[in-house]
């Protein structure tokens, strides 16, 4: 986790969570969900454009199995100066039942 916020937290994420409380939070989310996912498949992509910085916005919306459940992961990223694209956010969200 240390390495996944060295190498892709992007300035907006960074300047509002830690990496300690990143790693913290990214470690307990895993662990509720029973470890390591067993699979990852994109299902939605939206461009757009953050309305503050001007910058491209790319939303991502990941099915993803982990042992003890099925979650919605949603990933945000902005290209930043220099052309990376970098994590804006990152959100869980339980996949309904049906």
């Amino acid at each position: 986790m240390n390495m996944l916020y060295d190498r892709f937290a992007g300035q907006y994420m960074s300047a509002r969570v830690n990496k300690d409380v990143f790693v913290a939070q990214m470690s307990a989310v895993r662990n509720q969900l029973g470890g390591a996912p067993s699979s990852r498949h994109l299902i939605q992509e939206q461009l757009s454009t953050n309305p503050s910085s001007g910058l491209p916005l790319v939303g991502l919306r990941y099915k993803v199995t982990y042992p003890n459940a099925q979650v919605y992961q949603d990933l945000t990223l902005e290209k930043e100066a220099g052309g990376l694209w970098k994590v804006y956010g990152i959100y869980f969200n339980p996949v309904p039942t049906q």
